[in-house]
């Protein structure tokens, strides 16, 4: 219980990062059966390029809806290819999609050009942390 509400009752949300030079991302579609390389899922050869470099999926994160911002860890490489500071990067856009639909909620957000951005690397926050 949260609040008094089931968390069964509560939307569950996910950022998802997509690759828009891997194609565009399946807006339509579920993307559920794309992440799943087992039988139940998408098993062809566009649905394992994305798989393989193409999507990244945060499912803990930090929403605050004043701001509209989330907050998340990744590590250092992962946040340079995302931002376009990496020389394997792609063109990178995040939404906020739906896990019980897996579907989008948002509309696309460009993870290149300050949108996306690292606000502090994990030495600094130990260093910060009580003892």
């Amino acid at each position: 219980m949260v609040g008094g509400v089931s968390a069964l009752l509560l939307p569950h949300f996910t950022i998802v990062f997509w690759d828009l030079g891997r194609g565009p991302p399946p807006i339509r579609a579920n993307v559920r059966d794309l992440l799943l390389d087992d039988e139940q899922g998408d098993s062809t050869d566009v649905a394992q390029r994305a798989r393989d470099r193409g999507i990244n999926v945060l499912t803990t994160f930090n929403y605050t809806a004043a701001t509209r911002t989330a907050s998340f860890w990744l590590r250092r490489d992962v946040v340079e290819v995302l931002t376009g500071k990496s020389e394997s990067s792609g063109r990178w856009n995040a939404y906020l999609w739906w896990t019980d639909l897996w579907t989008p909620q948002t509309s696309v957000v460009p993870a290149v050009g300050g949108l996306v951005v690292n606000e502090k690397e994990w030495p600094a926050c130990l260093a910060q942390a009580p003892v």
